[in-house]
């Protein structure tokens, strides 16, 4: 049994959940900052320093314990399908940076109005086309006098742990006040620290512009194994326990 939870464990924390999650850096900016440029002079510092490999500004990482959504509605002059869709901001480079696969249409791209969007193959069939590529083109209703057009599908990832479904999502084009830096590191080499010289810079640049405030960052695939606390420590209790239930059989 304990065998077979540990399994259980090694499984949920190296599965392939629908994108990268290994040597990405999480920082996340002030938000009441009266001087906005500054997010943007921070980034392009970021992207300056030798051992960063691609940067993206947007809000939340593809998979976290909280998420937004809104209550859309789709008409195809037969029917209407309301919905909960919910979403993530990002720019150009957010899909990139996480290795999530774009099946057809277009990448969401700076020039974009705020009425862009692309969305999940869960989200295209749930509206009734079958072959999610077909949804491409079509609008969805925010309101009355909001509809988005979607320029461009997704493959489906996990938003959340194993534990949750895939709901039906979209992602549209950042808002230039979104706080997060989404940062994909270049291999280390063997026995180097080029990981560790990288957060070094980030730390210098921060402290550069934001002396004030604390500079905090954080590993993606680290925040993804949080998911699973509960059943790490039930993984070490069990194992503790075999332990000492053959020892006492030894005995």
């Amino acid at each position: 049994a304990t065998v077979l939870v540990s399994k259980q464990i090694h499984y949920v924390l190296h599965k392939d959940m629908g994108f990268r999650k290994d040597a990405i850096v999480n920082i996340f900016m002030p938000y009441n900052l009266k001087n906005k440029g500054l997010k943007d002079v921070y980034t392009e510092k970021i992207k300056q320093l030798p051992q960063v490999d691609l940067v993206s500004r947007g809000g939340d990482m593809p998979s976290t314990n909280g998420w937004s959504s809104n209550d859309v509605t789709y008409r195809d002059g037969k029917k209407e399908i309301r919905s909960e869709l919910y979403n993530k901001a990002g720019d150009e480079n957010y899909i990139k940076v996480y290795h999530i696969k774009l099946l057809a249409g277009r990448n969401i791209q700076l020039s974009d109005t705020a009425t862009a969007m692309i969305v999940n193959e869960n989200y295209a069939h749930l509206i009734g086309f079958r072959n999610a590529p077909d949804a491409v083109g079509k609008f969805v209703e925010f309101g009355k006098a909001d509809k988005h057009q979607i320029v461009g599908i997704f493959a489906d990832f996990h938003q959340a742990s194993l534990h949750a479904p895939i709901k039906p999502m979209a992602i549209f084009p950042q808002n230039y006040n979104s706080d997060g830096l989404h940062i994909a590191l270049k291999p280390e080499t063997a026995g180097g620290n080029e990981w560790k010289t990288a957060i070094a810079g980030m730390e210098k640049a921060w402290k550069g512009l934001y002396p004030e405030n604390d500079f905090g960052y954080q590993f993606f695939d680290a925040r993804i194994a949080k998911f699973y606390d509960s059943e790490q420590h039930t993984s070490k209790l069990l194992t503790w326990a075999t332990g000492l239930s053959i020892l006492i059989s030894c005995l």
